[in-house]
């Protein structure tokens, strides 16, 4: 097989026939520079690495293969070192100030990631991706101004899903004749965060009709009076214009100085503030405070592996006496190492049963995932832990929220340690 039908199987995604096309081209340079892209985007990064290591020995001039080696070895110094050569070989490519600025984010440096992104948009204004990654490094840093409007740079992202309704404008702040459809554009936690922007909308004449999962349609029907509610999927009836939730504090024009922050802004649905076998176990713990727990988010969250600890790791909080530890984490087979522990997971049907629990109880200990927001709309004293980089919302070199008044945060002080930011929640509950 000669390079030219290689390139052309990897450019139609026959991507067996164009790893066995590149394999058979031995030392040629850009087979091995093509090989090793392929890998990458196969998932197969620590076979790509000494693949672009000699496709780099062979080709040392050429910037694709020190850009793929950046993206194969993950981010890390000699990745940021790949990432700055490939740009000082081809200043004119904005692939790698992007690259750049995204191998600094995942290190924590939002400072430098917005450095990089902006000379990527220097030189390609359109690059979604950098303005993207532009957006998360200056929310991180709180400037939420020019980070929420670049965020709208997510309905450009490739693995984005497509802009829904498409039937129905943009809603830009202007007065509507008929009600406006927001929708929930990512995850559960996102629509918890945007639905206390719900009542400014009424408040300024706009009728608001929410399309979100059903799960959460009981406990989101008690942010104000006869809010209308439909689940994806269903009939809609006439609507005006559209607006994605996620997109509302941008609408406001929210700053850290212009935020809505005051909670409780949701409530226990009253069809659930009498749950018998819910009150019955939490009653049954002995006296002393109530803390509940949730250590894993969503599986198919891209930064689970990141946000999400194995419940192994809480075992030092069995050191602390008086306390009855109960757990809000749904869908579990593994439980942490505590006596007595009171699993409420399988009683919790959705979200509202979900504010029932946490009613109940004197804290929540949990980590980045949908209970974290019930827990700050419902007002409840959370502690949450975070991954060194964590998600925009909670910023950096914070112990508060200015989103949540009641959420302290506890982060890790290095990328994937968890025992000190568990041994610094001993600390803080003792």
């Amino acid at each position: 097989m000669n390079l030219a039908l290689a390139i052309a199987h990897h450019q139609a995604g026959r991507w067996d026939e164009a790893e066995a096309g590149y394999r058979a081209l031995g030392d040629d340079p850009l087979a091995l520079g093509n090989l090793g892209a392929l890998l990458n985007a196969r998932q197969r990064s620590a076979e790509a690495i000494p693949i672009l290591r000699r496709a780099i020995e062979l080709e040392p001039g050429r910037a694709a293969h020190r850009a793929n080696l950046g993206i194969a070895l993950g981010p890390g110094d000699e990745a940021l070192a790949c990432f700055q050569r490939a740009e000082s070989l081809e200043p004119a490519q904005a692939a790698h100030p992007f690259n750049l600025g995204r191998a600094l984010a995942a290190l924590g440096r939002s400072a430098e990631a917005e450095v990089a992104c902006r000379r990527a948009l220097g030189l390609d204004p359109r690059h979604a991706g950098a303005r993207y990654n532009l957006a998360m490094a200056l929310l991180r840093q709180g400037q939420l101004g020019e980070g929420l409007e670049a965020m709208e740079a997510r309905w450009g992202l490739p693995d984005f899903q497509p802009t829904p309704f498409p039937q129905l404008p943009w809603w830009t702040g202007e007065p509507l004749g008929g009600p406006l459809l927001l929708f929930a554009d990512q995850g559960f936690g996102d629509t918890l965060m945007m639905a206390r922007y719900l009542p400014y909308l009424r408040r300024e004449g706009i009728e608001p009709l929410l399309c979100c999962e059903r799960p959460l349609h009981r406990v989101l029907a008690t942010v104000m009076p006869n809010l209308r509610l439909v689940a994806p999927g269903e009939p809609l009836p006439a609507c005006a214009a559209k607006a994605a939730l996620l997109s509302l504090p941008r609408l406001f024009g929210t700053t850290l100085a212009h935020l809505p922050a005051a909670v409780p802004y949701l409530a226990v649905p009253p069809e659930v503030r009498a749950r018998p076998v819910l009150d019955a176990a939490l009653a049954a713990l002995p006296p002393g405070p109530r803390i509940g727990l949730v250590w894993a988010g969503n599986p198919r969250h891209a930064q689970d592996r990141q946000r999400s600890l194995d419940p192994g790791l809480l075992a030092p909080l069995a050191g602390l006496p008086g306390i009855g530890w109960v757990s809000l984490q749904v869908g579990t087979t593994q439980l942490p190492p505590l006596p007595d522990l009171l699993d409420l997971g399988p009683h919790l049907s959705d979200f509202g049963d979900t504010a029932h629990a946490l009613s109940r109880l004197d804290l929540l200990v949990t980590v980045d995932t949908a209970p974290a927001h019930l827990a700050g709309a419902l007002g409840v004293p959370t502690l949450l832990l975070l991954p060194f980089v964590p998600d925009w919302r909670w910023m950096e070199g914070r112990v508060d929220s200015p989103w949540y008044p009641t959420v302290q945060l506890v982060r890790q002080p290095m990328p994937g340690d968890w025992a000190s930011v568990v041994g610094q929640l001993v600390e803080n509950l003792r």
